[in-house]
């Protein structure tokens, strides 16, 4: 048996909410059917039937679960399309079918990587949602942890190779994402800090650092680390090498204690 989508486009959106498109339609699927569409499109790959199984009805013993598999499985064959393909003991997506969680991961590990640093906004947006956070799947966890940092990493980079290129307000966005994403991830605010700072705007970087700290304190209970504390004195100091910036007086001796507090 092979997935059959009548020959529409169809693609498959997981974040944050689990959608299908089919010829430009949302058809409705049980929520078995969407977990198991889910399951393939984040697995990218072929996965063993029982694997699937154990995975969607880890509470129920095997010849169970793998009952429910089949009855999931019936019910998309009769639908009048199928994005799933079945090839002996494996299930696997159709690979016409477009997957945006696949691509966020490509665009994620490019902007990691160096390969791809895209300069306009839409990037930042598409990294800025989790996958499927308001499933309570036990697999979905660590598939989820997964990519959670690997889109923070890359938004905390953007940030910075955008800045570094004098592309400051997409700087900003990237750098705003990553913090509202986890608010008590010192790095990302690290990475809002330089680019303040290199844009010119000491002021923001100092309020940035008081966001942190009073989000780090009230919820970790924890003070900045030494790096934080660096870019602090530098926006006092006048900038990261303590002359690219603006004039500004030189007040460490009556405000370092800040960062002590």
């Amino acid at each position: 048996m092979v997935g059959n989508s009548g020959g529409a486009a169809v693609e498959i959106r997981l974040l944050p909410a689990f959608e299908v498109f089919c010829g430009g339609r949302s058809p409705s699927l049980p929520i078995r059917a969407q977990r198991l569409i889910a399951l393939l499109a984040i697995s990218g790959g072929p996965v063993a039937r029982l694997t699937v199984a154990e995975r969607l009805w880890p509470d129920v013993i095997d010849a169970r679960a793998c009952a429910s598999l089949r009855a999931t499985l019936w019910e998309l064959a009769r639908a009048p399309w199928s994005p799933v393909v079945v090839d002996n003991e494996s299930l696997v997506l159709d690979c016409t079918i477009e997957s945006e969680f696949k691509s966020a991961c490509a665009l994620a590990m490019s902007v990691i990587d160096g390969s791809y640093v895209p300069v306009d906004a839409a990037c930042g947006q598409r990294l800025s949602e989790d996958l499927l956070p308001g499933w309570s799947d036990e697999w979905l966890v660590v598939e989820r942890d997964r990519y959670r940092q690997m889109r923070l990493h890359a938004l905390d980079k953007l940030c910075l190779l955008h800045a570094e290129a004098g592309r400051f307000a997409l700087a900003i966005i990237a750098g705003l994402a990553s913090v509202s994403s986890d608010p008590t991830r010192e790095s990302a605010h690290r990475a809002l800090m330089r680019a303040h700072l290199l844009e010119g705007n000491p002021s923001e970087a100092i309020r940035q650092y008081h966001t942190y700290m009073h989000v780090a304190r009230a919820e970790l209970g924890i003070g900045a680390s030494p790096q934080m504390q660096g870019l602090l004195l530098d926006a006092i100091n006048g900038g990261p090498d303590g002359a690219n910036l603006p004039c500004m007086p030189r007040l460490v001796d009556t405000q370092v204690a800040v960062t002590r507090r």
